[in-house]
């Protein structure tokens, strides 16, 4: 099964990414699709795919929206939404120093 193919059981695209977006695994969304997981792995494991693309995608586009609503709470005032900002901030700021020390990235 090649790329095309496998493109052509995902259908949508956005459902694809919808999926990734609610924390689905690839394995999981490859088993919705009724792809032989081996393949879909292989592919989505290779260096570059447009299914890790859009995978990464789905999460960080609807891990953006779920930031952007907790945003919006906390501006109208909100505490328990601000507290979980502000601790998501925490998180990610911690991620992004541990990156830095241990793999480089800037």
């Amino acid at each position: 099964m090649d790329l095309d193919e496998i493109f052509n059981q995902l259908k949508d695209i956005d459902e694809y990414e919808k999926y990734a977006g609610i924390g689905l695994s690839p394995q999981k969304i490859a088993k919705i699709y009724k792809i032989h997981e081996p393949k879909f792995m292989a592919e989505f494991d290779t260096p570059g795919s447009k299914l890790s693309f859009h995978h990464e995608r789905g999460r960080l586009l609807y891990e953006a929206l779920d930031m952007k609503s907790m945003l919006e709470c906390a501006i109208a005032g909100n505490t328990t939404q601000g507290q979980r900002l502000d601790k998501y901030r925490k998180e990610r700021d911690l991620e992004l120093i541990r990156r830095r020390i241990f793999y480089g990235e800037e």
